[in-house]
């Protein structure tokens, strides 16, 4: 399309990100260069197919021009004998429209393309170089789609975990002005100031906690430290850490777990675990809802499950969830809208012990989260 300040391509496509909707820009013709010459680095611009992926980008030589101006030019020279120029013409469509393309190959990539070499007919060369071009754009725009997806999920990151940081921090220091202004007018008063502090500092504690583990990188491949653990002793340790936070909503948490139970497994990386989804079913549920932990052994595997009194999980996304910095969109934009890394923390975690996890409802339509490992971790990661 012709603009004001000269051609346009005019790009669209059906974002990912926001179904049901189209999504469109243009592209200056100044820039079109710069994206094929991107495209073209990154992907060949022939299909597995052809030479059993024996060709490269080397293979063949590109350029476009409109006039005496050259928009895209890839390295090499132009072979006539083995190539073919077209001329600027209006019936190939508003993306070449009034475009000298040249397009040639290399000889060994003649007998892969053409059985039996260029024929004295340069209609089927042409088709290839018009191939060759369309994907080389096609390549430029996935490439541009992806850079839009990706930006969004940083900004979506980083606004759930700049949220989380300033709840706590703003908190923090509020008390510690009022402690140490001395405006706290009772000993009740001064407890409830120091218990404030020391709630909202474990709860920077375990959000660090999470982005330290995510920093790790999805294949960073680090075995667990496995030992012997008493299982009971590390629910009830997780439960009592995470109790101020739940006192905040009047949350009550009881815990169902069998005595003497013991397990080989990373310690730490369990109780991160029950402090992601304790965090997850207090954020979700109600204020004064009773949250269940219920630990137990099932032959060669122990389960883990904790049960909320929220409005549950969606059928289609009970799989979604577990992925990296996903928030259902019924909660995108609320206060509840997390940093969207704790769940599929917990999932990288039981993974590594050779485990698996998955979510249902429960009887009186909340959420229940069930983890479930080898009691002897040490066979799982062998």
């Amino acid at each position: 399309m012709k603009l004001s300040d000269g051609e346009h391509l005019l790009v669209y496509g059906t974002a990912q990100l926001t179904e049901g909707r189209i999504f469109a820009f243009t592209v200056h013709e100044s820039a079109i260069g710069t994206l094929a010459a991107r495209a073209f680095s990154r992907r060949s611009a022939f299909p597995g197919v052809l030479g059993g992926g024996r060709l490269t980008n080397a293979d063949v030589f590109i350029r476009m021009a409109r006039g005496n101006q050259e928009i895209f030019r890839t390295a090499g020279t132009f072979d006539e004998n083995a190539g073919v120029t077209m001329p600027p013409h209006d019936d190939y469509g508003d993306a070449v429209r009034g475009l000298t393309v040249q397009c040639s190959f290399a000889p060994r990539a003649i007998p892969v393309l053409i059985p039996g070499g260029v024929p004295r007919s340069r209609l089927p060369l042409l088709i290839v170089m018009l191939l060759t071009s369309s994907l080389v754009l096609a390549a430029a725009f996935l490439v541009l789609r992806r850079e839009r997806q990706l930006a969004h999920i940083r900004s979506d990151f980083v606004s759930g975990v700049s949220h989380e940081l300033r709840t706590p921090l703003t908190q923090i220091r509020m008390f510690s002005e009022t402690l140490l202004l001395d405006r706290v007018r009772s000993a009740d008063e001064r407890q409830r100031s120091l218990r404030i502090i020391s709630e909202e500092a474990q709860r920077l504690t375990n959000l660090v906690d999470n982005v330290l583990f995510l920093s790790r990188g999805p294949h960073a491949n680090v075995p667990p430290a496995i030992d012997d653990c008493d299982m009971e002793a590390l629910v009830a340790d997780a439960v009592d850490a995470f109790a101020p936070l739940a006192m905040r909503r009047d949350v009550v948490i009881t815990v169902d777990t069998p005595p003497r139970l013991h397990a080989r497994v990373d310690c730490e990386a369990w109780k991160q675990v029950l402090t992601n989804m304790l965090d997850n079913a207090v954020k979700y549920g109600p204020p004064g809802q009773t949250v269940h932990v219920r630990l137990s052994a099932q032959k060669t595997m122990i389960r883990l499950e904790v049960d909320d009194e929220g409005p549950g999980v969606p059928a289609d996304e009970r799989e979604s969830i577990w992925l990296r910095f996903h928030r259902l969109d019924r909660d995108r934009g609320t206060h509840k809208s997390g940093s969207g890394i704790g769940l599929a923390i917990v999932r990288e975690i039981i993974a590594s012990h050779g485990g698996r996890c998955w979510v249902e409802n429960t009887a009186g339509g909340g959420a229940r989260f069930v983890v479930e490992a080898p009691i002897d971790g040490s066979e799982a990661i062998a």
